[in-house]
Order: structure tokens, then C-alpha cells, then sequence
């Protein structure tokens, strides 16, 4: 039951993506849209997940993970067009995607709520790595984060301990 439950949460939130995507694309297009016309070019911007076991140390997160295409997909996508509710849909769909990759996207969306500067913030997780820091099993989470409403163009990344929701790393830039 709790697959089905997932299964159609997943389907949920890809509509609302897709709906979201849709809405952006022709609130912001310079052309008419026909009714019932979708541009091929009209993909919500997804979250990067990936279930591994590398082990970083803070140099190798700091690398891999600050200012990527990702980010810069996301501030395009999303910078002006955030709510909080998209926030909400984004680690849900993370979780689900964690879910259906094997690993636990009820530790994940724990492991994001515990942070507590990212409550009130505005900002969307747009990666997600189920890895190792130092030698520790945690959830390395890549945020956009929008210092004013103009954008989500700086970033932010945490390295959460999986078993204590501990910040074992944390690191952003503007």
C-alpha cells in the first residue's frame, strides 16, 4: 500500500511540474499559446539525485557540488517563480525518487527538515547524494537559495549525518 501511496505522490508532482513548467513558459512567452499546444522544450527542471558511497572530505564537496549546471538550471527555472509549496514538492519528490532508487527518502526528507537555516529561507534543494563524509553515512543536500526576491542565484551545501541529523558540513556562496 505505501508503494501506491508513493507511486501516486510521484505522479502528482510531476504534473505539478509539468503544470508549473507550463504556466512559467507561457506566463513569460512573447507569442500566444494555443490551447492545447506544448512546446517540447516546456521540462521542469528536476533535482539531481544519486544513491553512492563516495567519501568526500570538504575540498571534494566543495568542488562537486557549489555552483553547478545544476544551479544555474534552477536559478533560471525557478528563481523567480519560487513558493514555499515548490520547496515542499521538491524534497517530496526527491524523497520519492530516493525511494525508488532504494534508498530511504523518509531519512532524506528528515535529513532536510533539520536544517534549520533553510526553514525560512528561500531556497530549493536541487541536488541530492546519498554518500560519505569523513568516514560518516549522510545525505549531502545542494540548495538554491534567493537572498531578495529577485533570483535564487546563491548557493548552499550541507553534509547531514544520516543516523543523528547532525550538519557535519556546511558551506554556501553568493
Amino acid at each position: 500500500m505505501k508503494i501506491i501511496v508513493r507511486v501516486l505522490k510521484f505522479v502528482v508532482v510531476i504534473i505539478m511540474g509539468v503544470s508549473l513548467s507550463y504556466l512559467l513558459t507561457s506566463c513569460s512567452s512573447d507569442s500566444p499559446v494555443e490551447s492545447g499546444s506544448v512546446s517540447a522544450d516546456i521540462i521542469p527542471v528536476l533535482p539531481g539525485v544519486t544513491i553512492g558511497s563516495v567519501n568526500y572530505d570538504d575540498s571534494e564537496i566543495e568542488s562537486a557540488f557549489m555552483n553547478t549546471g545544476t544551479h544555474a538550471r534552477f536559478a533560471s527555472a525557478y528563481g523567480t517563480a519560487y513558493t514555499s509549496s515548490l520547496k515542499e514538492t521538491m524534497i517530496e519528490l526527491i524523497s520519492i525518487t530516493i525511494d525508488g532508487l532504494g534508498g530511504s527518502g523518509a531519512n532524506f526528507a528528515e535529513c532536510c527538515n533539520s536544517i534549520e537555516s533553510i526553514k525560512e529561507t528561500r531556497c530549493l534543494p536541487c541536488v541530492a547524494e546519498s554518500a560519505k563524509y569523513k568516514g560518516s553515512d549522510v545525505w549531502i543536500i545542494a540548495f538554491n537559495i534567493g537572498l531578495d526576491e529577485n533570483g535564487l542565484n546563491s548557493t548552499a551545501v550541507y553534509a547531514v549525518d544520516k543516523s543523528s541529523k547532525e550538519i557535519l558540513y556546511s558551506s554556501s556562496s553568493k
